[in-house]
């Protein structure tokens, strides 16, 4: 045999995988051959292998399941495990409980999903949470969820309420993003970018720290060239800009509270608008939810100082 083809409402079953098309070929090969399943009338080709669904206009596996490429509007869904243990994106970049919906340009899949690729302008949803990015790497094995190129993230910051809203949840904007499971830790760098929606916070690298499974943000932590804008929530009158830059940066989103640290250069925090002003010092905290901020030279007790001019 060097080559069969089938056509009309094709189906393929194999180890572990399922797949319908509108035509099919195989080649037998090394390695047990290829199956090329290919959309014509319907939109798109389907295939089922354990926790993962895909539909694309070609999808491209072989006898065994062991290898998987879709390419042309992939669209992946990725299943909760019935064993409990997750779904193989990340137990707290998105809830390992629900199913992590994929589209992208192209997927391609080792070792019977041990490892997955998606590249080509992918995005991941699992309900308010997403990702974005240019390429996209699952490693099962190693529990490490990679991006690069226009990274962007979606993600609720931790909080005392009960239920999240809106403003709850926080963007994040990079050049590449890592993220380790065993260790709960997301390290965006090059041009980040943090959106809140009280302002927003740049860095050129950030180590985010996420709670356990389905968490939130608990912390950030932001180096070299840190800068803030926020709209001072002043008592009286209309918010007010503050702006400022530090050499270090950390965020409690609990406490709502940033400090800003001047490790080199002393932090900076100014005031725009009216009575306008900078404070400088080895350390700031600024409470977004007061508008108040403390100054901690290092040679005399903290001073408290209202952002309001008060």
């Amino acid at each position: 045999l060097q080559v069969a083809r089938a056509a009309g409402q094709v189906r393929f079953d194999g180890p572990g995988t399922t797949a319908e098309a509108d035509r099919a070929t195989y080649r037998p090969e090394a390695g047990g051959g290829e199956i090329r399943l290919q959309a014509v009338e319907r939109p798109k080709a389907r295939l089922a292998r354990e926790q993962i669904r895909v539909a694309a206009e070609l999808i491209v596996t072989d006898p065994q399941g062991s290898r998987l490429v879709a390419e042309n509007d992939v669209e992946a869904t990725m299943l909760p495990a019935p064993d409990g243990k997750g779904n193989g994106v990340g137990g707290a970049m998105f809830r390992v409980d629900e199913a992590v919906h994929f589209v992208a340009a192209r997927l391609e899949s080792e070792e019977r999903g041990a490892r997955f690729v998606f590249s080509g302008a992918v995005r991941a949803w699992q309900g308010e949470r997403n990702l974005s990015a240019e390429t996209v790497v699952l490693d099962q094995e190693a529990q490490r969820l990679t991006a690069t190129r226009e990274v962007t993230t979606r993600i609720p910051r931790d909080t005392e309420r009960p239920t999240l809203s809106e403003a709850d949840y926080v963007q994040i904007g990079a050049d590449e993003l890592s993220y380790d499971e065993e260790a709960r830790r997301a390290v965006y760098s090059g041009s980040v970018r943090v959106r809140l929606v009280e302002g927003w916070m740049e860095a050129d690298r950030m180590e985010v720290e996420l709670g356990d499974e389905g968490g939130r943000i608990r912390a950030v932590n932001a180096f070299d060239s840190v800068r803030i804008e926020f709209r001072d929530a002043g008592e009286e009158g209309p918010p007010r800009l503050i702006s400022g830059s530090s050499d270090r940066l950390a965020y409690d989103p609990r406490q709502e509270t940033i400090r800003l640290f001047g490790d080199e250069t002393p932090a900076a925090v100014r005031r725009i608008g009216e009575q306008a002003g900078t404070t400088t010092g080895r350390v700031l905290r600024y409470r977004l939810d007061l508008g108040t901020l403390e100054v901690d030279s290092g040679e005399q007790g903290p001073a408290r100082i209202r952002t309001n001019g008060k």
